[in-house]
């Protein structure tokens, strides 16, 4: 009986103007609960002959709850921002619209300027293909593959005398190894409490002598965008 399955939400912030193409990006990691009305009443009383466990479904897709949540700024490649700003002057700096996702209009300004080069006259369907299915795509075969190099880490592997899987012989906790860490008050363990909270608060100390007022509060009572200087000290530590 698997009481819930795992689910990822990506999600990226819209364009404030015409070149706002570094957005923020939330990551959301947790879990969709099973669908309280799929359970059978009576247990396994009321089971066909030879079934052990009910047969259940998932709620929907909305129901996830994330117990995990990740965000930053993308981050773009100086060579992709160079594609960028050419796109930008062919479109006379209409290449990304205000609310709308950077990352879908930079991907169909760059199909549509293929298609120009290659043809005399663009599909018209090509704008809806590429924000509705190409994009799309390109996110689960980014996330596939993510999948597929965590499986072929040597971590899940054994070793060829006894199989016994490397990621038991990893030490998970290591222990100060030089003089110098023990100086500093450093603890390379993982669940050394005091090193993090020491490094959060050196972290907040420094983001927040130049942190714009409008990334600490919601000035408009809107929400923020962006990360305050605690919450980026408490990513760092």
């Amino acid at each position: 009986f698997k009481p819930s399955t795992f689910s990822l939400k990506f999600s990226l912030a819209p364009a404030k103007d015409s070149n706002d193409y570094k957005n923020t990006f939330l990551l959301q990691i947790g879990d969709i609960p099973v669908d309280p009305s799929t359970i059978p009443i009576g247990g396994g009383a009321n089971l066909p002959p030879g079934q052990v466990t009910p047969s259940i479904s998932f709620g929907p897709f909305e129901s996830a709850i994330y117990r995990s949540r990740l965000a930053g700024v993308t981050s773009v490649d100086s060579r992709a921002e160079r594609i960028i700003g050419l796109l930008q002057e062919k479109t006379g700096n209409k290449l990304i619209t205000p609310g709308g996702i950077p990352q879908t209009d930079v991907l169909y300004g760059f199909t549509d300027s293929v298609c120009r080069t290659a043809m005399s006259s663009v599909p018209t369907e090509l704008k809806d293909f590429v924000y509705k299915k190409m994009y799309g795509d390109l996110l689960t075969q980014m996330v596939n593959g993510i999948g597929s190099e965590i499986l072929d880490t040597p971590l899940f592997k054994r070793t060829k005398t006894d199989k016994t899987p490397y990621i038991k012989i990893v030490d998970w906790a290591p222990s100060p190894t030089g003089e110098e860490e023990r100086e500093c008050d450093f603890d390379p363990h993982i669940l050394a409490l005091d090193t993090v909270k020491k490094r959060t608060r050196e972290a907040y100390e420094q983001y927040i002598k130049c942190s714009p007022l409008e990334d600490e509060i919601a000035v408009d009572g809107l929400g923020r965008t962006g990360l305050s200087a605690l919450e980026a000290a408490g990513m760092t530590g």
